[in-house]
């Protein structure tokens, strides 16, 4: 079956419940102190120890069920020392940047960062003929979507070159719809951007998140 096929999320989520199952019922999980999180067929293993074992038995049981490990995706990471991405978040050791303290968290991963830019620019195309407050909402419909999802762990690094990159985006894209000469930073600054334009800014989305939380 093709991935991306209609039954594909159905075969998927048969084969990962069978999985599931074996690895708590045949002792799996705690022999090697573990457990499986998993969306769909992405999954990872969570181990205190014994890794490649539980790499190992994996492979064995996903032979047995006709299945096959993607191996460009597949390895072993110390999580207290290596970084790995999942789900679009990169995990693993990271540095608090008011004192330099080293903590395990998670944060956007560049690949969807890099994603959500490509999406910003399919909008921000030139030549593209939509009314200025249509596009601004289309725009900012993605971006608080994107920020939503990535709320979770350290975001802020992510937000802020986000922020930046739509600044510098709707700037360039402005300044050539109204063929404006130079860089536009006087008509089309960042308060303006985020103020009578109407941008959403991730970082003040942050704000008002940390200001009302649920």
């Amino acid at each position: 079956m093709p991935q991306g096929g209609v039954l594909s999320p159905l075969l998927a989520n048969i084969y990962m419940r069978r999985l599931l199952l074996y690895f708590r019922t045949s002792g799996a999980a705690e022999r090697f102190q573990a457990r499986i999180v998993n969306y769909a067929d992405d999954f990872v293993i969570l181990c205190r120890q014994e890794g490649r074992k539980a790499l190992e038995w994996t492979k064995r049981v996903t032979e047995r069920l006709g299945l096959k490990l993607n191996e460009s995706k597949t390895c072993v990471r110390d999580g207290r020392r290596e970084s790995f991405n999942f789900l679009g978040y990169t995990f693993g050791p990271m540095i608090w940047p008011k004192n330099g303290a080293r903590y395990l968290g998670a944060c956007p991963s560049r690949k969807a960062e890099k994603r959500l830019r490509e999406r910003l620019k399919g909008l921000l195309y030139r030549g593209n003929p939509t009314p200025w407050p249509n596009l601004c909402q289309r725009l900012n419909r993605l971006l608080t979507g994107w920020a939503n999802y990535f709320s979770y762990g350290s975001c802020s690094k992510g937000y802020l070159r986000t922020d930046r990159y739509v600044e510098d985006s709707v700037r360039r894209f402005l300044r050539k719809r109204h063929k404006i000469a130079g860089q536009g930073y006087r008509r089309f600054g960042r308060d303006a951007i985020y103020g009578e334009l109407g941008m959403t800014s991730l970082m003040n989305l942050k704000k008002e998140r940390l200001a009302c939380p649920a």
